[in-house]
């Protein structure tokens, strides 16, 4: 639909207004336009449009033409909200999209680098994403800010190289260390073991004096000035 169509509307004393919507159009499932043109107050006009379109869909759409780490959305859908306001010279824009059933391609195969491995390996993995996107300024002088998920994707996927790198590099620490003191530690334990067999027998030796020294007693011997025993133990006293 379209209302006050003019040139002269400070005459007619209305603004312009229309909107249009379409269903199952090539390469969208659906569309809507709907906006204001006020010019009722030429030094005070007002321009606004909003636009929905569902389904719209994605196809290859190179997102980064590096050679070293080139990123291509090959397919997907997507949802998007588009709000303009054309104030004076003043121009104000705020945009989200959903987007869905995603597939991408990134990196190449015969990457050396690990930390682009794991990020090619992230984005591979998104089947969906949220994009929001904010112009400011002027017609001749936009703006504009954009953000995703995308960011949060790669700084969790940086994250966890980081740590399996450290990991990897602690266990490879662990393995040189523990080859390093092999030998010394089985020199160690030759020698306690050594020290095992002294112990033993001197476990030996006293087990068997205090057994002489136990069968005299029992017998009522006196031990006062008992000096000497079987088996060379002496009496400290």
């Amino acid at each position: 639909t379209l209302h006050n169509i003019t040139t002269d509307q400070p005459t007619l004393g209305q603004p312009t207004t229309f909107a249009f919507s379409g269903d199952r159009l090539k390469g969208v499932q659906s569309v809507s336009l709907e906006g204001v043109l006020n010019h009722v107050e030429p030094a005070d006009s007002q321009d606004q449009l909003t636009v929905q379109a569902k389904g719209y869909e994605l196809t290859n759409l190179a997102l980064s033409k590096d050679a070293k780490w080139p990123v291509t959305l090959t397919s997907g859908m997507s949802d998007i909200n588009v709000n303009t306001e054309l104030k004076g010279q003043a121009l104000t824009i705020h945009g989200d999209g959903n987007l869905r059933s995603l597939h991408l391609s990134a990196g190449r195969e015969d990457d050396p680098n690990p930390l682009t491995k794991a990020l090619s390996s992230a984005v591979t993995g998104i089947s969906q994403l949220s994009v929001q996107a904010d112009v400011t300024g002027t017609l001749e002088q936009p703006d504009a800010t954009v953000s995703s998920d995308l960011d949060r994707i790669l700084q969790d996927a940086a994250g966890k190289m980081v740590n399996e790198l450290a990991a990897k590099f602690g266990a490879e620490l662990q393995t040189a260390i523990s080859a390093k003191i092999a030998e010394p530690m089985q020199q160690l334990k030759n020698n306690l073991s050594g020290f095992e067999r002294i112990a033993g027998e001197l476990t030996e030796r006293v087990t068997q004096h205090n057994d002489v020294l136990k069968s005299l007693l029992e017998k009522g011997l006196p031990t006062k000035g008992l000096k000497d025993l079987p088996g060379g133990f002496k009496l400290p006293f």
